[in-house]
């Protein structure tokens, strides 16, 4: 009988970007009708207001 080897994979810890806790909303986009925009990549899934220039989450 012949052994089969085993193998292990090592997955290293995947480090998540920081995001800080958003809690102007009621200052700066309650009753603006400023858009979530939601753009839903291939490779990554990014979220912000349609007024900023950067997305708030990616």
């Amino acid at each position: 009988m012949t052994t089969v080897p085993i193998y292990n994979l090592d997955e290293p810890e995947y480090a998540t970007p920081y995001y800080k806790i958003r809690n102007d909303y009621r200052t700066k986009y309650r009753g603006s009708h400023t858009p979530i925009i939601i753009d839903n990549g291939s490779y990554q899934c990014r979220a912000g207001w349609a007024s900023e220039s950067e997305p708030s989450r990616t």
